[in-house]
């Protein structure tokens, strides 16, 4: 994780490594989940309606930091913060999920109850898979489209995992000069 954060602040990105560990390890699907459900509240949007007609993507008012930080607020939190809120129309980034010796792409999340409980999926491109296999999966199984872990799966590996959540915002040549000397980590216990 810190490799890729590396190269993205290096290429003038705004990204932050958040790492689940403990007991917050369990809340890393409400954390993805209060991510994609972009809810201009939270993210800080003033989007309204679709911009340029939804092709490009509005600049983030928080820094990924902030942004990380509000949503593990959230994720700690026992009721949701998106609850009550209308979802914008702004484009998100995908994140980057990597667990000891694997790493994914985060690219939505579906939830499903399951009596009391709720249970979150992942859904994820997985270099693991071959393009072959994404390919077949497709062709074979229309309600399965993408490749999907739930986050009990991902629990169950009881390893620390990093999620890289990045912004739309570029970061200034001072801001680059800062990230060589420090690597914005948010370390969740």
């Amino acid at each position: 994780a810190v490799e890729v954060w590396s190269y993205l602040s290096f290429r003038g990105l705004d990204a932050t490594i958040v790492q689940f560990r403990d007991e917050m390890r369990g809340q890393v699907g409400r954390f993805v989940w209060e991510y994609f459900a972009k809810r201009p509240a939270l993210a800080g949007c003033s989007c309204v309606g679709e911009r340029d007609g939804g092709s490009s993507l509005a600049v983030s008012p928080f820094a990924s930091y902030e942004y990380a930080q509000m949503l593990v607020e959230c994720a700690r939190s026992s009721e949701s913060c998106t609850a009550d809120q209308t979802s914008c129309n702004c484009s998100l980034l995908p994140l980057y999920l990597q667990w000891h010796g694997h790493s994914v792409t985060v690219v939505g999340i579906r939830r499903q109850q399951s009596g009391n409980k709720m249970n979150d999926f992942l859904v994820l491109f997985d270099p693991r898979k071959t393009g072959q296999v994404v390919k077949n999966k497709l062709r074979y199984q229309i309600n399965t489209t993408f490749i999907e872990i739930s986050t009990n799966e991902l629990l169950s590996k009881k390893k620390d995992f990093q999620i890289i959540l990045t912004t739309t915002r570029m970061l200034s040549d001072s801001k680059r000069e800062e990230c060589k000397q420090r690597i914005k980590c948010l370390n969740v216990r």
